[in-house]
């Protein structure tokens, strides 16, 4: 099932990682707890597929966030 979402609202998780000032693993804890939908998106290939996209409006709140 995938969600649209407008292309400006779509980042991946490099960008959420620098927006955040968290970790990889900590974005794909919360993603596996539930505090974080995404969805899966094929560009290009790469070697890191499928990509990862979060949704701007719901990472840019949790920069600085020490919750959660």
């Amino acid at each position: 099932m995938t969600t649209d979402m407008p292309a400006n609202d779509e980042i991946d998780i490099d960008e959420a990682m620098r927006i955040t000032g968290r970790s990889r693993s900590t974005l794909m804890r919360w993603i596996k707890e539930k505090h974080l939908t995404t969805h899966t998106q094929v560009r290009e290939f790469t070697q890191r597929q499928p990509r990862i996209i979060f949704r701007r409006s719901e990472i840019e709140p949790l920069a600085g966030s020490d919750s959660q």
